[in-house]
């Protein structure tokens, strides 16, 4: 069964162009989900499209399953039942994750400055750029009780452009996403 592959992390962490060179050389269809979801349908419909994937041979950048864990906190509490049903869900859907991370905040910042992301400078950016150590650390426990914390985790790998090898990871996916 063909698995979907999703790369997650933190804003500036290079998913979008990990994303492309994944789908290329991989030979699948590249999916970009673009900004938060801006009201409750608009959740839903992502809720509803995610679970649609489930074994489509895609790579997707974000998957709502785990980046609204992350990033909701910014603009107030989850819901602890809502976590759960979200924690749940991906557990089912099974993707392969690709965490891609880089090892900090400046970094992030640099690949704003430079123009390497498509960021314009809104408040919800603020908010991001502001609480950066907080996604990532939050990121760090929610990849680990995914992979880790339960019974059928999901097979998660860690990549950093700036440490990792592209050629280890891809071979890594193959293995276990076909």
């Amino acid at each position: 069964m063909t698995k979907l592959i999703v790369v997650e992390g933190p804003d500036g962490a290079g998913k979008s162009a990990l994303v492309a060179k994944l789908a290329r050389d991989l030979g699948r269809e590249p999916f970009h989900t673009g900004g938060p979801p801006k009201n409750q349908q608009e959740k839903l419909e992502r809720l509803a499209r995610d679970r649609s994937f489930a074994d489509k041979p895609m790579v997707m950048d974000r998957i709502y399953h785990i980046s609204e864990q992350i990033y909701r906190p910014l603009d107030g509490p989850l819901d602890p039942g809502e976590a759960d049903m979200l924690t749940r869900e991906i557990l089912e859907l099974n993707p392969v994750v690709v965490y891609c991370r880089l090892i900090s905040t400046a970094a992030m910042l640099e690949l704003i400055d430079r123009g390497k992301k498509n960021h314009k400078p809104t408040e919800y950016m603020k908010k991001v750029i502001a609480h950066h150590r907080d996604i990532v650390h939050a990121y760090d426990r929610l990849m680990g009780e995914l992979g880790y914390g339960y019974p059928y985790g999901l097979t998660i790998f860690g990549y950093d452009w700036m440490q990792d090898r592209y050629a280890n990871l891809l071979e890594s996916i193959e293995k276990c996403a076909a």
